[in-house]
């Protein structure tokens, strides 16, 4: 069993996934190990180091399964000191995601709700409104979102604030808005990381810049050869 896990877990690329897709479906399997392999609950100086080793090898193998689109942000995320953790590279690369303009892919979206719109008299469209409430999750069966923005697969925001007793029915609110905060995971950014990141890709732009600039300077200087040997 434990063999298993650990060829697919390795084996397992985003291929023709979006990357909510690909995430949801890689932390399943991690998930299962970490059944499997259980860390003690200690607060010791080793466990701590034994736990962020593993969080970093949950990185690269997040990293290593990205489609070659992906390579120069990949490159950029695995370069940081520290390194950052998954939930951080996943925020990065949902964003470039949504910059990049890809699109997620139709089988997402119920057949019927892709159809459920119609042009109004100013050009646009509508319909929005039904494709929400028409969404139902596969993994905790709420309506609002799909499994690939579930909260209870992918992990609850930081700030994410439950609520109790009385204020059930308040959760239940609170649960569906965050699913739709979901859908802009830039708003969920840490200011201090995304910071950092910019700084870093700054940083390797303008190392490229000059490392063009001396190769054309050389190129385009004149070219001197001294003669050798005896006539």
């Amino acid at each position: 069993m434990l063999y298993q896990l650990q060829t697919e877990i390795s084996s397992l690329k985003q291929s023709n996934m979006d990357i909510a897709s690909y995430y949801t479906k890689l932390k399943k399997k991690w998930d299962e190990l970490n059944a499997i392999l259980q860390l003690p609950n200690c607060t010791c100086g080793a466990v701590q180091a034994l736990r962020k080793s593993d969080e970093d090898q949950k990185l690269i193998q997040f990293l290593m399964g990205l489609n070659s689109d992906y390579t120069i942000i990949r490159g950029n995320l695995l370069i940081m000191r520290p390194l950052p953790t998954v939930a951080q590279a996943y925020q990065v690369l949902i964003q470039e995601e949504k910059q990049r303009g890809i699109q997620v892919p139709s089988q997402i979206l119920p057949e019927h709700v892709s159809l459920n719109t119609t042009k109004t008299a100013t050009g646009g469209y509508k319909g929005k409104t039904d494709t929400k409430r028409a969404l139902v999750c596969d993994h905790c069966k709420k309506p609002g979102h799909v499994a690939s923005r579930c909260f209870k697969l992918i992990g609850f925001p930081k700030d994410f604030k439950f609520t109790k007793g009385k204020n059930a029915s308040a959760h239940s609110v609170n649960v569906e808005d965050s699913f739709k905060s979901a859908d802009e995971p830039e708003k969920q950014l840490n200011s201090d990381f995304c910071h950092q990141f910019m700084k870093l890709l700054a940083t390797v732009q303008s190392n490229v810049n000059n490392q063009s600039s001396l190769i054309n300077s050389a190129c385009s200087g004149p070219f001197h050869e001294e003669a050798t040997g005896s006539w």
